[in-house]
């Protein structure tokens, strides 16, 4: 994947630290104690900043530095991968269904939300929905594979019991990946980070720029647009 997009996970700038995104944190969940060592000055400089701004940023801080500290990422094996944003993984003897945070990739099967998604949008039925979603899902499945074992980090859960996740791969956090690659947009009600939200209209703008996946042709753009400005 040439075109995988790495931002760094501490920016410094003249008069003020940039935050530490909990989405990029999830690359650092083996940190060793060298790695922690490194960034140890720049997040100790970047708690002080922050402080000022309130209690509550602080406490996020704190929250953060326990990731760094003691690490987070679970390991799951892969399963089945649903759709584009969908994995069902096992770990530590159970069944994790996974709902990739952050994105969301058109529906792969004929289903209800498959029919509501479309009538949301002029010029797109239905079966145009579900094809581009088959596209975005043969996308994961070349990402992921049966058996494998994959970090991930659970961030909640949504009204349908699916744990909301990110999840790593040997090319990159999966949740960047998608939308990077041009099979998936952000789902903008659901992302309440600014660092986040940044990051993912750099990747937005870069797929859609470079023509990659579902935005290299009419009926893909159609349907990303469609997803994009719910």
């Amino acid at each position: 994947m040439k075109w995988i997009y790495k931002e760094a996970v501490i920016k410094k700038t003249i008069g003020e630290a940039s935050i530490i995104s909990p989405f990029v944190m999830a690359n650092i969940s083996t940190a060793s104690i060298n790695n922690i060592k490194g960034i140890a000055v720049p997040l100790i400089v970047f708690c002080y900043i922050v402080s000022k701004k309130g209690v509550g940023m602080f406490k996020k801080i704190m929250v953060y530095l326990s990731i760094i500290t003691f690490g987070f990422a679970d390991i799951g094996i892969l399963e089945k991968v649903v759709d584009g944003d969908t994995l069902k993984l096992y770990s530590e003897g159970k069944r994790i269904v996974c709902r990739i945070a952050f994105i969301d990739t058109p529906e792969s099967k004929l289903n209800k939300k498959a029919k509501r998604d479309a009538s949301k949008c002029k010029g797109i039925t239905a079966s145009s929905m579900v094809e581009a979603g088959k596209i975005a899902t043969g996308f994961a499945k070349k990402i992921f594979k049966k058996g494998k074992k994959y970090s991930f980090k659970i961030t909640g859960q949504d009204r349908y019991g699916r744990f909301i996740c990110i999840v790593d791969t040997p090319y990159g956090i999966y949740n960047e990946l998608a939308v990077e690659s041009g099979y998936a947009v952000p789902y903008w009600r659901y992302i309440k980070n600014y660092s986040i939200e940044r990051k993912f209209r750099i990747l937005l703008k870069d797929a859609k720029q470079h023509r990659r996946g579902l935005w290299s042709s009419a009926l893909g753009i159609k349907v990303m647009q469609c997803l994009e400005e719910r």
